[in-house]
């Protein structure tokens, strides 16, 4: 397996990404192993040969990642978090392969069998010294925040057998699909793993973690303000917002659970407003400009997003717009 995951899109869930290395030069092979899936990481090649293969499956909420790769290194980091709002949990079992690292300050050892839980919005290093094999399920923090009061000190928390038996045959089941459940099954199989995932965590309930419906309302109004008001930002992140807003983060994640979590809220206000920056006629900036002034760190970045939310790339909307609007000018001079 001494191929390479070459840049680009992920495989369809279920398949494996294998490009391989062939017409790719040793000086640039690093770069083009850096895959989708590492977006949220810094990631430091440690070996060669250089190898990936990814398959990426999505069961309702759930992302799930099956990797095998050459030996490296993960961080996440402070300006990461703050830069792209990642804000999951991470269900990582391993299959293959061990690793140890250090979670926000408590070190963490990871070998096959295991289940090692990481929170997307706190830092953490991870290293693979040896070829690695795991599967990672994300799960939204607003799925969890609603239901364990402590959620944030889970982070770097390891499973160990027997304990995490049922965990880990229960993500095999889900990977061993045939074929993609229908909307109302993967909302079932959801909950199912999540609630798995609580029972073996031995957490209950948090009392008085979900608010009211109607302070939901009060703060979905609020942030939705503060969000429209700071859509450029680099610091727009939940963290943010609970501090501006002096709620905890639990209120903040119940709330918006509706939504799919917050980053993901923060997400589609960004998209809906750079495509009416696009529609409207006297905004005269470049796609790329949009881009940036809307919180996305490239234009290939804020593409990819913009055609997976409207099924259209910007520059098609932005072309449409453009002939409406002069078919609309002669109108009005004719």
């Amino acid at each position: 397996m001494a191929t390479g995951m070459m840049s680009g899109s992920v495989a369809d869930a279920g398949t494996w990404a294998d490009a391989g290395t062939r017409g790719v030069s040793p000086s640039r092979m690093r770069d083009e192993h850096r895959d989708p899936v590492d977006r949220a990481l810094n990631t430091t090649l440690l070996a060669e040969p250089i190898f990936a293969r990814v398959a990426v499956t999505e069961i309702g909420a759930l992302r799930m990642v099956e990797r095998e790769a050459s030996p490296r290194r993960s961080d996440r980091t402070p300006a990461l978090i703050a830069h792209d709002g990642d804000d999951h949990i991470g269900i990582q079992l391993a299959l293959g392969g061990a690793s140890t690292g250090n979670a926000a300050g408590r070190h963490v050892a990871s070998d096959p069998g295991t289940i090692l839980i990481l929170d997307f919005a706190q830092p953490f290093s991870v290293i693979d010294r040896e070829p690695r094999h795991v599967i990672d399920v994300a799960i939204p923090r607003s799925m969890l925040a609603s239901h364990v009061a402590d959620l944030d000190v889970l982070h770097g928390d390891v499973i160990r057998p027997p304990k995490s038996d049922l965990i880990a045959a229960t993500i095999r089941v889900l990977l061993g699909q045939a074929a993609r459940p229908s909307e109302k099954a993967a909302l079932t199989l959801t909950k199912i793993f999540i609630d798995l995932v609580l029972f073996t965590l031995d957490r209950e309930p948090a009392a008085g973690t979900i608010p009211a419906p109607n302070r939901h309302a009060t703060l979905i109004d609020q942030a939705t303000k503060m969000i429209d008001a700071r859509l450029g930002s680099d610091d727009l992140t939940p963290n943010r917002l609970v501090a501006q807003l002096k709620v905890s983060r639990s209120d903040l994640y119940a709330a918006f659970e509706p939504f799919g979590g917050v980053a993901r809220f923060i997400w589609r206000r960004r998209l809906e407003a750079s495509l009416s920056a696009l529609t409207n006629d006297d905004d005269q900036r470049r796609i790329s400009e949009i881009a940036f002034a809307y919180g996305f760190s490239s234009e290939a970045h804020f593409s990819r997003a913009f055609r997976r939310m409207f099924g259209r790339t910007a520059s098609a909307v932005r072309k449409t717009a453009l002939s409406a609007n002069a078919v609309n000018h002669q109108s009005d001079n004719g």
